[in-house]
């Protein structure tokens, strides 16, 4: 066949009515995708993923801008805005294995955490080695072991006054013209990594303020908090090399560490006065800026309208109780160019716990009044995240009514989420206060309960240890509870112990006895209760005791001891990372600050429960502790000095920089910690052997 009768055929098939069906058939269809494919772009972009329903809760992703600002205005129209402030395991000998201990000690006290595995952020950090210390917002990193060659090698200024390097971006049009500030306020170590968390403010100057309107219209330099989290690389302890620096707006609420991974809690406020319906979402969503080294900071938003995500309540529709962002930032201390995992979420969160695997966002609903009468009980929301290495994964979520205590009311065993609460308020004569425990399956869906434990009291203490629960409840007496959790779906009490007092703080000794560190306490006379109309006990000295529970129906207080008189206070009653203990050195020490009585006082037998003592000393306690004699007074270290002239009258040099806060141990050497010095003193007989003062 020739090219010309070829081309003729051709020609008449694309003239022919089906080659038209096909070419046209084939547009309709491209058409159609392309409709749908578009929708779908549309629609991801838009929503990102749709909610996720768990046990009748939920997480869902904001559907545009317009979204996030309406949720918020209405927040703004409907109630006060308020600021949640956040809240704040045997120590082990340190591995080698983990840290720059080239020179160091292999033997050496970790930070005291809840769940083994799981690192806590910290003022001090040790190695085994160097001693890092935060210090007046800045870091001292100080050569400790061994200790006849102590000294500061470095102190890293983390962030200097007046520093105005902020660059603008594009949706921050105008330049930080005021002052950045800031502090360091905990740190994270491993091998050769230091890494700081603390907060800097910067300030923006809008307005001249040169008139009575605009001061009452106009902020006058309106300032934003970061947390900034900073990495070096401490090879060179002298010299260290900052690596990463990043900052994220908002308020630092916890930070856990689980291998080479830290993760961190944040909560931001947007600014309020500008919020209506109106308003661009992309001005209210955190900023932050990721840059290598010391290069100047860049800030843009976390995320895009369509990533952000929001808690519904149990009713399926978003929590209304909800005013805030709260963010939860995964990073890597070792891989700077890891990017940065960030969640951020329409939401709150007061208290954070965490396992080895999963992370616990609890967000408190506190109770409305009307006319000074509570109308609603306070509620709880339990939010579960699983964390994989550099990220974090929501699960599901669970509502208690009630609220917890603190970190410790809270525990994860065999994938089962237990928490303690306390429903009401031992002020209301009407509706008694409850104490519950609540027992989750992995799905966070209620499986298990025990509830009424006692009325009128609220819990002041809990820990969880395997299959059991350890409850400690006051009003005028410390009941001390032994729960039973072996099976999850029936909690169920073993036994209680009614004494003086109350522990703020339960740490294990071992599976049969537990040490227990709060305040004693003296009933109130009848004249004060019925003044008071309230049936009370006073507040007396620090004291410790040792719970033995080996026979769960019938625990016993095998040993106390309490430290001087009303007003006698210690740290470790609200910051368990202030307590030491190692049972196999047989070595508790403990801040303590101390207040007595007069001897005049103590003689006078009209003293009253309620007198308080005078400050007279500051310092560390240190205690040899076991089962045979319980707690034995060693010795006391301070940093203060004394009034040689004013002894007589209980004078003491408080200092502030001088408070001892934290106390460690690397091999034979006790170390004490203040914003002045760092000493150290033999293990075997309490004498100091090195001190290293700080400016």
């Amino acid at each position: 066949m020739d090219i010309t009768k070829k081309d003729s055929i051709k020609n008449n098939f694309y003239k022919s009515p089906v080659f038209m069906k096909i070419f046209f058939g084939s547009i309709a269809i491209i058409f159609l995708f392309s409709i749908i494919a578009l929708g779908w772009y549309y629609r991801v972009r838009n929503t990102s993923k749709s909610a996720i329903k768990v046990n009748n809760t939920y997480i869902g992703t904001a559907k545009s801008c317009g979204d996030i600002t309406k949720m918020l205005a209405r927040d703004v129209q409907t109630k006060n805005i308020g600021v949640n402030a956040p809240l704040g395991m045997s120590i082990e000998a340190g591995e080698a294995t983990t840290a720059d201990t080239t020179g160091g000690s292999s033997d050496y006290s970790k930070t005291n955490v809840q769940v083994e595995g799981v690192d806590e952020a910290d003022t001090v950090k040790n190695d085994g080695e160097y001693i890092y210390t935060v210090r007046q917002g800045n870091i001292d990193i100080v050569k400790a072991y061994p200790a006849e060659d102590a000294k500061l090698v470095k102190t890293i200024k983390v962030v200097e006054s007046n520093n105005t390097d902020a660059s603008p971006s594009s949706i921050m049009p105008e330049e930080y013209t005021g002052s950045d500030y800031g502090n360091v306020s905990q740190l994270f170590i491993a091998k050769n990594r230091l890494l700081a968390i603390g907060n800097k403010t910067v300030t923006k100057e809008t307005s001249t303020n040169n008139s009575i309107i605009e001061r009452f219209t106009k902020p006058y330099n309106p300032s934003t908090t970061y947390t900034f989290i900073k990495i070096w690389d401490t090879s060179n302890k002298t010299n260290p090399k900052l690596t990463r620096s990043v900052e994220y707006e908002g308020n630092y609420s916890a930070g856990r560490m689980i291998g080479d991974n830290v993760h961190l809690v944040l909560n931001t406020y947007p600014n309020y006065n500008v919020i209506t319906p109106q308003t661009d979402a992309l001005s209210l969503l955190p900023k932050y800026s990721d840059v290598q080294g010391s290069a100047k900071a860049v800030y843009k938003p976390t995320c895009g309208c369509a990533d952000v995500e929001y808690f519904k309540n149990v009713n399926n529709i978003e929590d209304k109780t909800n005013n805030t962002f709260v963010s939860v930032v995964s990073l890597s201390i070792k891989d700077e160019t890891k990017e940065i995992n960030r969640r951020t979420i329409i939401g709150n969160s007061d208290i954070v716990y965490a396992s080895s695997q999963n992370l616990y966002l609890a967000s408190l609903e506190q109770p409305i009044y009307t006319n000074y009468t509570r109308n609603t009980v306070s509620k709880t929301q339990f939010h579960k995240f699983k964390l994989v290495g550099n990220n974090s994964e929501y699960l599901s979520s669970a509502s208690i009514e009630g609220s917890a205590l603190n970190q410790y009311s809270m525990d994860e065993s065999n994938g089962f989420f237990r928490v303690a609460a306390t429903k009401g308020s031992i002020t209301d004569t009407v509706n008694k206060s409850t104490n519950n425990i609540y027992v989750f399956n992995g799905d966070m869906k209620q499986v298990g309960a025990l509830e009424d434990l006692a009325p009128g009291e609220e819990i002041y203490s809990a820990r969880f240890m395997g299959d059991r629960g350890y409850l400690v409840t006051f009003k005028k007496v410390d009941p001390f509870y032994v729960i039973d959790l072996k099976d999850p779906e029936k909690p169920a009490v073993l036994g209680y112990l009614k004494i003086p007092g109350y522990s703020d703080y339960l740490h294990p000794y071992d599976e049969n006895h537990i040490i227990g560190i709060g305040k004693e306490a003296i009933d109130a006379s009848t004249e004060a209760i019925e003044s008071r109309n309230l049936d009370f006990a006073w507040y007396q000295g620090v004291k410790m005791a040792i719970f033995d529970v080996t026979d769960v129906t019938n625990p016993k207080e095998m040993f106390k001891t309490v430290i001087g008189d009303r007003g006698t206070d210690s740290p470790v009653l609200t910051d368990p990372k202030a307590f030491l203990f190692d049972k196999a050195k047989s070595l508790l020490s403990l801040p303590i600050s101390l207040a007595e009585l007069t001897p005049e006082q103590k003689a006078s037998t009209g003293a009253e429960a309620n007198t308080y003592g005078t400050d007279t000393f500051q310092g560390a306690y240190v205690y040899k502790v076991d089962l045979e004699k319980g707690f034995q007074f060693r010795d006391r270290i301070t940093h203060k000095t004394t009034n040689e002239n004013s002894k007589n009258n209980y004078s003491y040099d408080y200092a502030a920089n001088s408070t001892i806060s934290r106390i460690l141990y690397i091999g034979d050497i006790l170390y004490t910690i203040s914003d002045s010095m760092i000493q150290g003193h033999k293990l075997s007989d309490i004498s100091k052997v090195a001190e290293v003062k700080f400016n």
